[in-house]
């Protein structure tokens, strides 16, 4: 697995953190493996309107498609359109995209912000500082150029699920009221881990720490209504180069 190179910013510009989120559970899988369903799924899940220089739906459904696992037709949870997978890296390791770090910690932000902090107090921009100035620092990239952070169990990648769940789900459609069995992969208390970048001084430790605590109980991941991918952390100031870096 190679490592990114990396470009340098001025010294002092970016304080790093190590960051580890160990989960107490189950995390469960989000990306359904279905390749309709993802395009729809995708599509729905796009702003109103595009950012500059974000990828079309399509370049994202070709950009997971190339990390979903090559599923047998056979599969009849695939044929059922009810499987949610976890993407893999090199086709064999367990992963997620860091930008879905990125969103969780943004929305776990904005919670914070509204029902701790509140409207009067002298934190009230956390939320826009989470958004312009906190980015995990990509040390892996796939074949297209996604950021990607490898799931681990005792320091090492993994490359099998714990299992496949079900759940029973209730949908409300045009038709009415319909009953459906959703299959998930899990996998059982493993770790993520990344090194999150802070752009200047406007977002202290206690901002981090305030963010992953609600974090930890709101939960990362799938089946996050049945309490599952909830976790622990671990947040360590670290030291780099003379200089401090980013990937270019």
């Amino acid at each position: 697995m190679k490592k990114e190179t990396a470009v340098f910013m001025p010294k002092k510009m970016m304080t790093f953190y190590k960051l580890t989120l160990q989960f107490v559970g189950r995390v469960c899988a989000s990306v359904p493996a279905d390749p309709n369903v993802l395009k729809t799924w995708l599509k729905n899940r796009q702003p109103n309107i595009k950012p500059p220089g974000a990828k079309s739906p399509d370049e994202m459904l070709e950009s997971i498609l190339n990390r979903i696992p090559d599923m047998d037709a056979e599969n009849k949870e695939i044929a059922q359109r009810t499987l949610m997978v976890f993407e893999r890296f090199d086709k064999a390791y367990l992963c997620v995209r860091s930008n879905t770090i990125r969103a969780h910690l943004k929305d776990c932000a904005r919670q914070v912000q509204k029902n701790f902090i509140g409207r009067d107090n002298d934190e009230q921009g956390m939320v826009n500082r989470f958004i312009n100035c906190v980015y995990p620092e990509i040390e892996l990239r796939d074949e297209i150029g996604e950021g990607i952070i490898l799931f681990m169990w005792e320091g090492k990648p993994i490359e099998k699920n714990n299992g496949i769940s079900e759940k029973l789900v209730h949908v409300q459609t045009s038709r009415g009221p319909i009953n459906a069995i959703k299959h998930f992969e899990y996998l059982l208390r493993p770790s993520l881990s990344c090194t999150l970048q802070v752009f200047g001084h406007t977002i202290r430790q206690s901002h981090l720490e305030w963010v992953l605590k609600y974090g930890g109980i709101h939960g990362y991941g799938g089946e996050r209504s049945m309490m599952d991918g909830q976790y622990t952390y671990t947040l360590e100031p670290i030291g780099k180069h003379e200089e401090a870096k980013v990937n270019g």
